[in-house]
């Protein structure tokens, strides 16, 4: 059963999703910080309202549309819940196997990671024939909903702002690192083509010209109409 996936999602959301908590815990704080060089969010002032640079503006929660702000509470609840189930299944596998007695003490991240691994988790063919499907093609756990997770959540986080896109990716890459030293070296592939997937949807969003096509398509359209009816009115 390859839960592995699950540990990319929770570094990254936890590198990059925080900012809801610590604003909530550190309201009379003047500055946020994540420990990620690639993001730093900071609470809004005269001074971090200052666009120098879009690249380079700081990111705040508050800051971001409720749209973008629901987006990103939304995914975070849905993994960790998600996760949190997965980590109840081995537990009750184990318990069966009577390799932890009390299900009141819960594993912790790196005793789950170990059960994982050792490959002496007795799991029942119902079991593996869900892991199965969760990380197939189109399975929770599989490449593409997972990195449209990560990429949905990166977009809400950058406010739709193309131009924070290369920090995102950042963001997911340290969160694969991270996820990378839990599982005590390295990941199994769906992870690798997982983070390979994210980023070229995230490259393929910034680097599209959507907008300003559509901006385009319509300013030419207004214009047509605009001199149609000049026309009409000689």
């Amino acid at each position: 059963m390859d839960v592995s996936v699950t540990n990319v999602n929770n570094a990254y959301y936890q590198e990059a999703g925080k900012i809801s908590e610590n604003n909530k815990k550190d309201a009379k704080s003047k500055t946020v910080k994540e420990e990620s060089p690639s993001v730093v969010y900071e609470k809004s002032s005269a001074a971090s309202n200052e666009k120098k640079d879009n690249k380079n503006e700081k990111i705040t929660f508050s800051s971001l549309s409720k749209a973008d702000q629901k987006t990103i509470e939304k995914l975070k609840a849905e993994v960790e819940q998600r996760t949190a189930q997965l980590r109840s299944l081995v537990e009750k596998l184990l318990m069966k196997q009577g390799t932890i007695h009390d299900m009141g003490s819960k594993l912790s991240e790196s005793d789950f990671i170990k059960a994982i691994k050792s490959g002496n988790l007795e799991v029942d063919a119902k079991t593996v024939e869900e892991a199965k499907a969760e990380i197939g093609e189109d399975g929770y756990w599989g490449v593409n909903k997972t990195s449209d997770r990560l990429v949905d959540f990166a977009k809400a986080l950058a406010g739709q702002d193309k131009t924070k896109a290369d920090k995102m990716i950042e963001a997911i890459k340290k969160g694969y690192g991270d996820a990378g030293k839990a599982w005590g070296g390295e990941l199994p592939e769906i992870c690798n083509k997982t983070l390979n997937a994210a980023i070229e949807k995230l490259e393929a969003w910034r680097d599209s010209k959507d907008d300003e096509n559509e901006a385009s398509s319509f300013a030419a359209n207004q214009f047509k109409a605009q001199g149609s009816a000049q026309a009409i009115s000689k």
